[in-house]
């Protein structure tokens, strides 16, 4: 599942002839800097915002312009510019980096006056708080370059700590004519994973279990035995929980490969290879490899591996038995099949890793209800001095170190084989066993967000 935000940068270029001094290097002469405008219509025809606070769905222009000293060539006055600019969110995090260049052009007049702007748009999905712009303005013919700084404040979107209430259901139908039994269902119950998500209350069973278990991963499952369901007949488990979501942003840091070296014994598991994890595959560890290309960055290398699965990979739905090695020789998979080929590549190096589940909320629109009906599967890898932090394969390497939000997780280690009471299950949001003829089951995760101030 894709969870994507929606950003919008637009650059528009202006200019504007006007006489002036002589001299035969290019040189700035004027800059008006950062101006935050709420509307622009052309070089020196702009709005500026007296305050800089914006709101979801407004758009906000970040407006420069310069007058150029142009470059005495052939008779004529030749200039070459280039504006880039970089907004980091309130975390940090570079939210968006992006430049435009003039080329080289050239008039009949000594002094070129241009304006170029960014439009900015905020969404319900951007977290909430102080955004910093970074803009630098390059004059390529006599290698000048001026930096200046501003910010604005984005309000009455996601909040860095947020609220989601969920009611969790299973539905179980009997279709054929025949009595059937579900002789033991495992249902897993949401937990804490410090410091991204914390369980407020909960679970609130609308039936109760038998029983409560724990894997050899330390998931916990609501565990029912013997639900008859009559032919015709349906029967719906439900759990309920208010959950607290941190957003975080791990800043790049050098992570040595011999950190890794000595890690506890515990971690070993989080390296071997195992079922649709083919770590060991000689493709596998040749590719993975060479995307770390002589690195010794974690960090980097890390960054790298997402870079590789969000392009290599076609998203296409596949059956739930394709494995990492599958994956790599076709190319397709759904988020099962990215997160099982980022896990061996980065094993196959000697990073920890394992596949998460649970799911992607898709609509971030406070104190509204929502349903979603299908799962989503992502990544946790461990990093010396940060520890287990959860990335999303199907994003770019640009990403990492955010977490990838708003994402609920269900269970570690998904997909991988366990046993509970000697009776064998696939670790999954939900798995059973039956008598009879199959029952139909639908899964359905209704969710409110919350804004936390």
């Amino acid at each position: 599942m894709r969870f994507f935000i929606a950003v919008i940068l637009i650059l528009a270029l202006f200019s504007i002839s006007s006489w002036s001094l002589s001299g035969q290097q290019s040189k700035i002469l004027k800059s008006s800097g950062i101006i935050i405008c709420s509307s622009v219509s052309g070089c020196g025809k702009y709005k500026p915002m007296l305050i800089h606070k914006i709101y979801p769905g407004q758009k906000i222009y970040i407006y420069n312009d310069v007058e150029v000293l142009g470059r005495r060539v052939d008779g004529k006055y030749e200039i070459w510019l280039t504006w880039r600019i970089f907004i980091y969110n309130p975390l940090g995090y570079l939210d968006y980096t992006s430049s435009i260049s003039t080329n080289r052009r050239k008039y009949d007049v000594k002094i070129i006056k241009y304006a170029g702007w960014f439009t900015w748009t905020a969404s319900k999905s951007k977290i909430e708080g102080k955004y910093t712009i970074i803009l630098e303005v390059i004059n390529n013919l006599s290698n000048e370059k001026l930096t200046y700084m501003s910010y604005f404040y984005l309000s009455d979107s996601l909040t860095k700590i947020f609220r989601v209430n969920i009611n969790y259901s299973l539905t179980f139908e009997n279709m054929g004519n025949r009595p059937s039994t579900i002789t033991k269902l495992y249902v897993s119950i949401i937990r804490d994973w410090k410091p991204f998500q914390k369980v407020v209350l909960g679970p609130i069973f609308n039936i109760n279990p038998n029983s409560v278990e724990s894997d050899e991963y330390g998931n916990k499952y609501a565990v029912y035995r013997d639900i008859l369901l009559n032919p015709g007949e349906g029967k719906i488990i439900s759990i309920q929980y208010i959950l607290k979501i941190n957003i975080s942003y791990f800043k790049h840091r050098y992570i040595s490969l011999n950190s890794l070296k000595n890690l506890p014994e515990s971690f070993r598991r989080f390296l071997a290879p195992e079922k649709y994890i083919e770590s060991n595959s000689s493709e596998i560890i040749l590719k993975a490899f060479q995307i770390k290309d002589g690195l010794d960055d974690v960090y980097l290398i890390c960054k790298g591996i997402a870079n590789f699965t969000s392009t290599y990979i076609k998203y296409v739905k596949v059956p739930e038995n394709k494995g990492a090695l599958w994956t790599y020789r076709n190319k397709i998979g759904d988020c099962t099949q990215f997160s099982r080929l980022y896990v061996a590549l980065a094993r196959a190096i000697g990073i920890p890793a394992y596949t998460v589940s649970g799911y992607s909320l898709s609509n971030v629109d406070f104190d509204r209800i929502f349903e979603s009906n299908i799962g989503h599967t992502w990544v946790a890898i461990y990093l010396p001095n940060y520890g287990w932090i959860p990335l999303e394969p199907q994003s770019s390497g640009d990403r990492f170190g955010l977490t990838p939000y708003p994402y609920i997780v269900f269970v570690h280690r998904g997909g991988s084989e366990t046993s509970i009471d000697d009776v064998k299950i696939s670790v999954g949001r939900f798995y059973y066993y039956y008598v009879g003829p199959k029952p139909r089951v639908k899964e359905s995760l209704k969710y409110m967000i919350s804004r936390i101030s």
